[in-house]
């Protein structure tokens, strides 16, 4: 063979080798993110702030104790609702000390694999034949359920449960949640009960005798009773949930549920919770042991009130950790534990009273209704002054629906059972100083009724997505909702003594959509808005990333400071750590001291401890920001956020003021 032959031969060859590699990797990346339905990939939490930002939470290949299962084999919007809500779970168990994976049903031999015990289902509505045999292996060797929203009625027949009729009978009316029961017969730990709006639920029945109804689902008149649809089951194989759990209520009340559910029937996960919180514990505190926590913190530590009260905390927390307990108990004092040593971070470190000139926070306008013990807005209002709020950003509602009346706009399932909250709100929060804002989600059209929502797209008035769809989403461009934009907002300016108009939603949609995003058509819109506005103080929330945001979603919000046209702006830097929140901040150089940062204390992007939430209100305090905005101010931020930034002001007030 001559050499010019030889070396076409080896060239060839070479090609070959070098294709099969290339293909090979391209398989490897498609089946590491492959989903079920078309176009649908693993999703992930995406940072309104750091466009392409992609955590790896639940990205664990290995099986663990418990695992939380997602759907992928659903449509696109319907896998990443079953993500969404199983992420949720995944955190929330994190939280409680279980050592979880999250997974996509795709591999749900792989999650099920040793040691796995307990598996969470979500919205797992694509169960078939292969998943059921896999699953009845699972159980019949000591593993157990735990459903959450399931309709397929294959799963529904292995648990033992099936719906009214043989149907998916749906009962119309507004469900505001479930509560548990005391004494015999009940599961220990559960908490009193959850919160878990819906204005649906499936109406399911027990179809065999080992199955058993253990909640069943409370109306907004408070009835609770056999003849409501079933909220809890118990069975051999675990627990079924009707419906997922949503955000709502109060975060530990879920995260107690789920983690009593996981270990109702494998108690030794109690155990290696508690052992695993207790390393967490000193572990956020940056140390091994309680006496390198402690040493490290009093070297952070300014003043002598504030020493004083880290040395008396870690006195406390010596106590607790020398008691012997077992199961449950072991878990839930390790959780106070955790939380106690949180709170002494706080008052340790976080930035002094008075540091930010705006201390602002978001809150649904439903919340007064939750408070412990029927405080009602006077409550809320006491609980926003101990943490140092300066301006409530009350929610207004949208163009799809409203809070507070707004004449043509729906009025919301809460505003019908409760009436407007702004005059108890305004009053409440003026008498303690705080300012009230109505927050206005103006572009957004979700949970518009069915004929609303086909007027607007029949008019032309909604957005399209890239494949021609119509979208939830007003478009800024159309003169008649700029028309009615400007009515909305001209009805809120004159609720008496409001103090300021927020606007949120107010740009084009992250996602790619057939119109031009063009942000001078928004800036023009927020002119005429911010007349609309009258006195009354201009706010609106932005996407992080600047310039980026111009072209990405439509918003110079650098133009709209400089021009006059808002007063602050609070962009959404809802970001899980430090490090992210670094990444945002370098692309907001400019009016730092007239941007209300936000935070992600309960957000799609964040769900943080105290230790992180410290940690992000120092590194905002020393960039110069104006002020700080916490999304969400929900009952979780009054149980967990709300102590933590008392203890510093109490704490600190021997010397900083």
């Amino acid at each position: 063979m001559d050499r010019n032959r030889l070396a076409r031969w080896l060239l060839i060859g070479w090609g070959v080798v070098t294709l099969w590699l290339a293909g090979w990797y391209c398989w490897r990346v498609a089946d590491r993110g492959k989903g079920g339905a078309s176009g649908v990939s693993v999703p992930v939490i995406a940072s309104p702030g750091v466009p392409g930002y992609t955590p790896k939470e639940g990205a664990t290949e290995e099986p663990q104790p418990v695992c939380v299962i997602w759907d992928d084999r659903l449509i696109a919007s319907d896998a990443k609702l079953s993500y969404s809500r199983a992420r949720n779970v995944y955190r929330l168990l994190q939280r409680a000390g279980m050592r979880c994976g999250l997974f996509p049903v795709s591999r749900l031999e792989l999650a099920l694999s040793e040691p796995c015990r307990v598996a969470h289902l979500v919205l797992l509505h694509s169960a078939g034949e292969e998943e059921i045999a896999r699953l009845k292996g699972f159980c019949e060797s000591g593993g157990q359920l735990v459903v959450q929203g399931s309709q397929s009625l294959l799963l529904m027949r292995f648990f033992g449960i099936a719906p009214r009729d043989r149907t998916l009978s749906m009962r119309k009316d507004d469900w505001i949640g479930y509560s548990f029961a005391r004494g015999s017969g009940a599961l220990a730990g559960l908490p009193s009960r959850i919160r878990n709006t819906a204005p649906m639920v499936l109406d399911l029945r027990a179809e065999r005798t080992s199955v058993r109804a253990v909640s069943y689902w409370e109306n907004a008149r408070g009835v609770r009773n056999a003849g409501n649809p079933v909220a809890l089951f118990e069975g051999p194989y675990g627990f079924w949930i009707a419906r997922a759990v949503y955000e709502e209520g109060s975060l530990e009340s879920r995260e107690q549920m789920l983690a009593v559910l996981t270990g109702a029937k494998h108690p030794e996960l109690w155990e290696e919770a508690a052992e695993r919180l207790r390393s967490l514990t000193w572990e956020r505190l940056g140390a091994q042991n309680p006496d390198a926590a402690e040493k490290r913190l009093l070297q952070q530590t300014e003043g002598e009130s504030r020493r004083q009260a880290v040395r008396d905390g870690f006195a406390r927390l010596r106590v607790r950790e020398k008691q012997v307990l077992r199961g449950r108990a072991a878990a839930e004092a390790a959780r106070e534990v955790f939380r106690e040593s949180q709170l002494i971070y706080a008052a340790a470190l976080l930035p002094k009273p008075g540091t930010f000139r705006r201390v602002a926070a978001w809150m649904n306008a439903d919340l007064a209704e939750q408070m412990p013990d029927g405080g009602g807005w006077p409550a809320v209002a006491d609980a926003l002054a101990r943490a140092g709020i300066t301006d409530l950003l009350l929610q207004a509602g949208s163009c799809a629906w409203a809070e507070t009346p707004i004449s043509g706009i729906p009025a919301s399932a809460s505003l019908k059972r409760l009436g407007d909250p702004f005059p108890a709100a305004i009053q409440a929060c003026h008498s303690r100083g705080i300012r009230v804002h109505a927050w206005l989600a103006i572009g957004d059209f979700h949970g518009a009724t069915s004929a609303r929502k086909r007027d607007y797209e029949t008019s032309g008035r909604l957005l399209h997505s890239s494949d021609g769809g119509a979208i939830a989403w007003l478009n800024p461009a159309h003169p008649d909702n700029c028309s009615e934009w400007v009515k909305i907002v001209s009805s809120l300016a004159k609720i008496p003594d409001l103090d300021g108009i927020s606007l949120d939603f107010f740009r084009y949609p992250e996602q790619s959509v057939l119109e031009k995003k063009d942000p001078e058509v928004v800036t023009k819109l927020l002119a005429r808005l911010s007349q609309a506005c009258g006195d009354k103080i201009r706010s609106v929330a932005v996407f992080g990333s600047y310039p980026r945001s111009i072209e990405f979603v439509g918003q110079d919000w650098q133009a709209w400071l400089d021009a006059g046209l808002v007063d602050w702006v609070l962009p959404m830097n809802y970001a899980p750590n430090c490090n992210v929140l670094r990444w945002i901040a370098k692309q907001q150089t400019r009016n730092r001291e007239r941007l209300v940062s936000g935070i992600g204390i309960h957000s799609n992007e964040a769900m943080m401890d105290v230790v992180e939430m410290v940690d992000q209100l120092r590194f905002l305090q020393n960039e110069g920001y104006g002020g700080v905005s916490f999304f969400l101010f929900d009952v979780s931020f009054l149980r967990e956020k709300v102590p933590a930034l008392e203890a510093a002001r109490v704490v600190g007030s021997r010397h900083v003021r």
